[in-house]
């Protein structure tokens, strides 16, 4: 199955009502404001009325919202499994996808916390079934209840006792077997979030895994808010209480779901992404695999970001932190191989980039990116906190031959 013809299925399995399609965020946002985009939620979040400067937050809404898209993300605390080359490398991507089955449900009243929460968990074990997904090799990881000072690690020391999640039986009457379900005791199925400062909800969170060439793959995600904190003086979290709306939603990760839907060993074979690499691999000549793949996962988010206007005047310093670090790892390979930005390969590579993704805003960027691109890396030329070599190599990737 290709990228597009999943991403259609599921913008066309059937929504919550009154859902409603919207754009994806752009990578650039104030629902994440030192960061790049990083999930589904806040950016249209932080659109509602009265969200404006010091007042915003991620707790109360003004209007209900149910929307469904595919929403492109970086995470760069996934950077170091790509970068050490690890066993986990296989299923991560600096830049991949996240799409809605259910439709993202927001609704005022948290008496539909139940309603809305039950409808998540049909919906995507209603997908797996329609996609041949057989349910016994699909594992949920769910919150097991306990100290919120245990459950936290002691992020938060307070010791307001959770409740064992209330959708366990739910999951059990779709057909999920008992015996797949994962008991956890961490952060990973409590979403205790603080996010930017910002008062952000609370609640449950499922982790759900398909069983795949022998290895548990984390495909899938549903989310339920149902509490929100308390605060001291201090702006310290005391205390939750329960939440005031009700919040769900189930969502994918198109990419590791297509490793599944085609039984591929490595999300790299991905249809939208496998040319990238077939393309370095084929113009750079004794550019090993480990070389090739930072090349791809570098230059695909840089892109991304710089299309949506993240060119370095605009981004805060905790973004340019990120970016940075994308930039230099690029630039050292490319500068190994004696590469110019100015090479065909790179504008080759930024325009099937665009195509694959057909994606008309990127493939009119693409000089535009090269620019941006070139300033990034003479700028590093220039720091005095890198070795010379470093330096010399970089000035040599900007540099014109006559």
């Amino acid at each position: 199955m290709k990228f597009f013809e999943l991403k259609e299925i599921l913008a066309n399995v059937t929504k919550y009502p009154g859902t409603v399609k919207v754009d994806s965020a752009p990578m650039i946002n104030e629902g994440y404001p030192s960061n790049f985009n990083l999930s589904f939620a806040y950016y249209e979040w932080t659109q509602k009325e009265g969200q404006k400067g010091s007042a915003k937050q991620y707790i109360s809404f003004s209007g209900e919202m149910f929307y469904t898209k595919c929403q492109p993300c970086i995470r760069p605390q996934d950077w170091k499994t790509i970068v050490e080359n690890g066993e986990n490398k296989y299923r991560y991507l600096s830049y991949f996808h996240m799409a809605d089955v259910s439709g993202l449900m927001a609704k005022i009243n948290p008496a539909t916390r139940k309603e809305i929460g039950i409808f998540a968990i049909n919906s995507l074990v209603g997908f797996f079934k329609s996609q041949n997904i057989d349910l016994e090799d699909i594992f949920v990881a769910y919150c097991a209840g306990g100290k919120v000072s245990d459950l936290t690690a002691g992020k938060y020391t307070f010791n307001k006792i959770i409740e064992p999640d209330p959708f366990y039986d739910e999951w059990i009457k779709s057909g999920i077997s008992k015996e797949n379900m994962i008991s956890d005791e961490t952060r990973d199925t409590l979403l205790s979030l603080r996010s930017y400062s910002r008062p952000s909800p609370w609640g449950y969170r499922n982790e759900i895994f398909c069983k795949h060439n022998g290895k548990l793959l984390d495909i899938a995600t549903i989310e339920h808010l149902c509490f929100e904190p308390i605060f001291d003086e201090q702006m310290n979290i005391i205390d939750i209480t329960d939440y005031r709306h009700a919040f769900s939603i189930s969502a994918v990760g198109v990419e590791r779901l297509l490793m599944v839907l085609n039984n591929f060993d490595d999300v790299r074979k991905v249809d939208i992404i496998a040319p990238l690499f077939e393309m370095i691999r084929s113009k750079i000549e004794k550019i090993n695999d480990e070389e090739a793949d930072i090349l791809v996962q570098t230059i695909r988010p840089i892109q991304a970001i710089i299309t949506d206007g993240g060119q370095w005047q605009n981004l805060n310093s905790r973004r340019k932190e990120i970016a940075r670090t994308f930039y230099m790892e690029f630039a050292d390979i490319w500068g190994k191989y004696n590469l110019k930005i100015d090479d065909s390969l790179l504008t080759n590579f930024l325009i099937l980039k665009a195509e694959l993704l057909e994606n008309d805003k990127m493939k009119n960027s693409v000089e535009s990116v090269k620019m941006e691109i070139s300033e990034r890396i003479l700028s590093l030329a220039d720091n005095k906190h890198l070795s010379d070599e470093q330096r010399k190599n970089y000035r040599n990737v900007v540099s014109v031959e006559k």
